[in-house]
């Protein structure tokens, strides 16, 4: 159950940095060059919610095995 709400929640954070990106886009009409867009890309928080999602979604995806001890 854990796993599904680490993975939901990494999709939100996700879609959330991807809409910031997609509407910073807007920064190639004023001028900016694709460096200068990177650069104010890495100063919002908004867009590192995408990392954030990208980690949830890896603690969802990966799951740990149980160490079964067998007494023969």
């Amino acid at each position: 159950m854990k796993d599904l709400i680490y993975f939901i929640l990494g999709i939100f954070f996700m879609s959330i940095g991807i809409s910031f990106f997609i509407l910073y886009f807007n920064l190639f009409v004023f001028g900016y060059s694709f460096f200068e867009y990177l650069m104010f890309l890495f100063c919002r928080w908004e867009c590192y919610s995408f990392l954030i999602g990208f980690i949830f979604i890896c603690f969802g995806i990966i799951r740990k095995e149980k160490k079964h001890d067998i007494y023969l």
